[in-house]
């Protein structure tokens, strides 16, 4: 886990403090002193570097990691809500075209019973008219 910010000033602050006061001290050093604080300073400067581009490296991977998958959980969340609209959208078709059927089912059921009824009535009417010619018939046989 990162250091607070806290703790990376204080880290600070007595670096800086050492730098101050190995300047103060160095005023007198020779110059191979001064040749050898040059150069472990050099190495420091190497470690640090190699730290900080470690450091930078590990957040560089958890930015791409968190990123990667705030990205796969978007996608997946837009892929459900595409699928979920298309099986509402099927359902839908599905329901309007069921109550179509059904309806088309009653109107041809209706149909059915207006013919049988008109079967009904035309029966009735042959009957009738069958009737009315063989009464029209009496009267003819008659004179």
């Amino acid at each position: 886990m990162a250091k607070k910010l806290s703790e990376l000033l204080a880290d600070l602050t007595a670096k800086a403090k050492q730098l101050e006061d190995k300047f103060q001290t160095s005023k007198n050093d020779s110059k191979e002193q001064l040749q050898q604080w040059q150069n472990s300073a050099k190495e420091n400067v190497a470690e640090t570097k190699a730290a900080f581009d470690a450091k930078k490296d590990s957040l560089e991977n958890e930015v791409k990691s968190h990123w990667d998958n705030v990205k796969s959980n978007w996608d997946n969340g837009v892929s459900k809500v595409k699928a979920d609209f298309r099986e509402a959208k099927y359902n839908l078709k599905a329901a309007d075209a069921e109550m179509s059927a059904e309806w088309a089912e009653d109107d041809a059921e209706m149909s059915v019973y207006f013919a049988l009824d008109a079967i009904s009535d035309a029966q009735e009417a042959v009957i009738e008219a069958v009737k009315a010619r063989a009464e029209a018939n009496s009267y003819k046989s008659l004179k």
